[in-house]
């Protein structure tokens, strides 16, 4: 017998889930914003300050006018990711439309495929930037 109203664990930091475990748990919490699954492993950033906001902004306005003007472009600011077995979230990303021969597609409320470029704004999170991450 089914259970009619499943009983969602968090998410923690360093839990190993499956794509698929990652998403169902992060979308029981719709309070939660930032979570990446790297690896298989979850990472819980911390709280982002004012010099990482403030960089994040300038690139993130630097690639949505580059995007603004170069057709089958589009920029995005820590959409989720479903690349290879992972849920990142990059500080922001341009990308190529699908319909414009780009490698990402939609998938649900997401974004599957590796966009062409990833802007990583490592002001805190320097060990997940350059290490795990950075190899995905």
């Amino acid at each position: 017998m089914a259970l009619a109203n499943q009983v969602t664990m968090p998410l923690t930091a360093g839990q190993r889930l499956s794509r698929d475990e990652f998403l169902r748990r992060w979308e029981a919490m719709p309070d939660f914003k930032f979570a990446e699954l790297i690896g298989g492993i979850v990472y819980l950033p911390s709280p982002v300050g004012l010099p990482h906001s403030r960089l994040t902004t300038k690139t993130a306005t630097l690639l949505s006018c580059y995007a603004a003007a170069t057709k089958g472009c589009d920029a995005a600011c820590d959409a989720t990711w479903y690349l290879l077995d992972d849920a990142p979230q990059p500080d922001v990303a341009l990308f190529v439309l699908p319909e414009y021969g780009g490698r990402c597609h939609y998938v649900d409320n997401y974004i599957g495929g590796p966009p062409e470029l990833v802007v990583e704004v490592s002001a805190s999170t320097k060990a997940v930037d350059f290490g795990p991450k950075l190899r995905l």
